[in-house]
């Protein structure tokens, strides 16, 4: 039936010769609604396979902002955590990076973090101590940072090891005259490992980098949210979003204004 390929495409021509007409007398774009050259008519905004461009949708953050929740089983009544503001020049300010309170990890060889204002003119030494303990569990000299700003000390390549369920205190102090000890000034912090359950451990296992801080967070374990914050933000797929959540948590606890960071190290 060739006279019908025939008729389609006079049609169409006819239709566009109709458009053309009607856009000299008007002025108007009825002929937006294009016809193709088999006579199709396309609608006025349609899009085609030719000219779709992608929807773009919004991403969820990459880092959820963290809600710490104090843990409010066996926590001790008043100030366990503090530390030392410089006085003067080249005097230091010392913060141990922890609530006020007794704070939990959920690994029994945590790391823990403190500030200093400037970089240390004095030997840098770490105590952790256990109350049942007739001696320190660790007095350790540490290298003297070569930055001022927030501080890691990994306690497993300390070889210290926590039992559970006891309350241990470590210290940062700068020891400013070795024969007189009572001048040292000092940042100190509480620390308690508690055993996750089994269905908790297995939710942060299977939890993706950018939420295990905020689920640390909200099941009470300090260390470990504070740990993975700071973390994340050393890589750059999350570095922005992970510097948020990191002085977020540092907020919550009181230290907003003590280690003014605000995004930076």
């Amino acid at each position: 039936m060739k006279t019908n390929g025939k008729l389609g495409v006079r049609s169409g021509l006819l239709v566009s010769a109709l458009c053309l007409w009607a856009v000299s007398l008007t002025g108007t774009g009825w002929c937006g609604d294009g016809a193709g050259a088999d006579g199709s008519v396309k609608k006025q905004g349609e899009q085609t396979a030719d000219n779709a461009s992608p929807v773009k949708e919004r991403q969820p953050p990459r880092v959820r902002m963290p809600k710490f929740a104090p843990p409010k089983r066996g926590a001790p009544v008043g100030r366990i955590a503090g530390g030392a503001r410089g006085t003067a020049d080249g005097v230091p300010t010392l913060v141990a990076l922890t609530p006020d309170q007794m704070a939990f990890t959920a690994v029994r060889s945590p790391t823990v973090y403190w500030f200093t204002s400037e970089i240390p003119p004095w030997p840098v030494e770490l105590t952790v101590t256990e109350p049942r303990a007739e001696t320190p569990v660790l007095i350790r000299r540490l290298p003297v940072p070569a930055a001022a700003g927030i501080q890691r000390v990994s306690l497993e390549e300390l070889g210290v090891y926590l039992e559970p369920d006891r309350d241990y205190r470590w210290y940062v102090a700068l020891v400013r005259d070795e024969d007189r000890r009572s001048r040292d000034l000092l940042a100190f912090g509480g620390l308690r490992w508690v055993k996750p359950t089994e269905e908790l451990q297995a939710d942060l296992e299977m939890a993706p980098p950018g939420i295990a801080p905020a689920d640390y967070a909200a099941a009470g374990y300090w260390y470990d949210a504070l740990d993975g914050a700071i973390r994340l933000a050393e890589s750059g797929p999350y570095r922005v979003e992970a510097l948020a959540a990191r002085d977020s948590l540092l907020a919550q606890v009181g230290l907003a204004g003590l280690v003014p960071v605000k995004g930076k190290d």
